[in-house]
C-alpha cells in the first residue's frame, strides 16, 4: 500500500484492537493494524515496522497511552501509518489530559440466510442466528498456517457454509445454535459463504 503524506506533528493516544502480524494479498508485506483513540476521535492505523508492533501491545495490555512521531498517511489519507522511521515512546503525562475509553464496535444488521444468499453483496459484514449442523476437521493452509475450520450454518430460512478461523474454532459445536455477530460474505468459486474475521463474536 502505498505512503504519502508524511507529517512532522506527534500525536498520542491509546490502542485498541491490535491485530497479529498478518500479510498483504501479494504477500510481500508483512504488518498489523489496530485502533488508535487520540483525545478527539479514533483513527484506523497500521503497523509496517512490525519489529515496534511489541511497543502497541504493551500499550493495549497496560492500557496507556503511546506516542507516536514521523508518521506517515496512506494514500487515500484513510489510515495512519507507522514504519521503520517512526518515532514509538511513552508520552509524559503533562503531554496529554484524556483517559482510556472503551470503543464500541458498530453493530452489523442481523440478517436471515436466505437474505445473505440473495440479498447481500460481497464483502457484507452481518449478523445471523443460525445452527451448527456440520463441523469439519481443522486444517491449517495458506503460507501463515493459518488454521481453518470449514462449518455449514442453518436457520429456518436455508443453509450455507461459513469459515471459521482461527481462535473461533474452539467457540463453535455441532448442533448448537450460536449468534455469529459481524460475519463477513465472501464469494470462492462462485459461491458464497460467509466468514469469521478479527471483528466476529459468536455467543451460544
Amino acid at each position: 500500500m502505498s505512503q504519502s503524506n508524511k507529517r512532522p506533528a506527534e500525536i498520542i493516544g491509546y490502542v485498541h484492537n491490535l491485530s497479529p502480524v498478518k500479510k498483504n494479498r501479494g504477500a510481500t508485506m508483512t504488518y498489523a493494524s489496530f485502533t488508535l483513540q487520540t483525545k478527539d476521535e479514533t483513527r484506523e492505523a497500521l503497523i509496517y515496522s512490525t519489529q515496534k508492533r511489541h511497543l502497541f501491545q504493551q500499550s493495549q495490555t497496560m492500557r496507556r497511552p503511546i506516542k507516536i512521531e514521523d508518521y506517515m498517511f496512506t494514500e487515500d489519507k484513510d489510515k495512519l501509518v507507522v514504519n521503520d522511521k517512526s518515532q514509538v515512546t511513552a508520552p509524559q503525562q503533562c503531554e496529554y489530559d484524556f483517559q482510556y475509553r472503551e470503543i464500541t464496535t458498530p453493530q452489523s444488521p442481523r440478517v436471515s440466510i436466505f437474505d445473505v444468499l440473495n440479498q447481500q453483496k460481497e464483502r457484507a459484514t452481518v449478523t445471523v442466528i443460525a445452527k451448527v449442523i456440520k463441523k469439519s476437521e481443522t486444517k491449517t493452509v495458506g503460507k501463515n498456517n493459518l488454521k481453518l475450520c470449514e462449518v455449514v450454518v442453518a436457520d429456518e430460512s436455508a443453509f450455507m457454509p461459513l469459515d471459521v478461523w482461527e481462535d473461533h474454532i474452539s467457540t463453535v459445536e455441532q448442533e448448537k445454535l450460536y449468534t455469529l455477530q459481524s460475519v463477513q460474505l465472501r464469494i470462492w468459486a462462485g459461491k458464497k459463504k460467509l466468514a469469521t474475521t478479527q471483528r466476529t463474536t459468536i455467543t451460544e
